[in-house]
């Protein structure tokens, strides 16, 4: 943690517009900024390149979700591509719901797995065959 006690300063020239104000450090700490840049990018490389969820992180580091979701995206556009390449195959997630069916061939006795894609289908068009799966 970093505590730092900014001086304020007070501008003698009486032509001068700005007649107060305070030190600063633009690279470390922009103004008006309560968490120093550093701390923003290790919040948003540990988000980012360590896959660590934001609330953590953000907890982690003693600063709100928002200040480390937003120092995320902001390391993300730097890092990202601006488009991602096209998409060659589409294709579907290998995941199902529920147990798999199977059913044993009477001449080999061998167990085969039911499609459910196929079986579903079949059940909401009935002019469609089981040989068009």
């Amino acid at each position: 943690m970093l505590l730092w006690h900014k001086r304020k300063w007070r501008c003698r020239v009486p032509e001068c517009e700005r007649k107060v104000f305070t030190e600063s450090l633009p690279e470390d700490v922009p103004a008006r900024a309560r968490i120093t840049t550093r701390a923003r990018r290790a919040a948003a490389v540990s988000i980012g390149d360590h896959c660590r969820p934001v609330s953590g992180v953000a907890a982690e580091m003693g600063m709100d979700w928002k200040i480390a979701h937003e120092a995320f995206v902001a390391y993300a556009e730097q890092v990202l591509p601006d488009a991602p390449p096209p998409v060659r195959v589409l294709g579907i997630d290998e995941t199902r719901r529920g147990k798999g069916r199977y059913e044993i061939e009477t001449s080999t006795g061998v167990k085969r797995r039911i499609r459910f894609a196929c079986t579903r289908a079949l059940r909401r068009a009935p002019t469609r065959t089981l040989k068009a799966c």
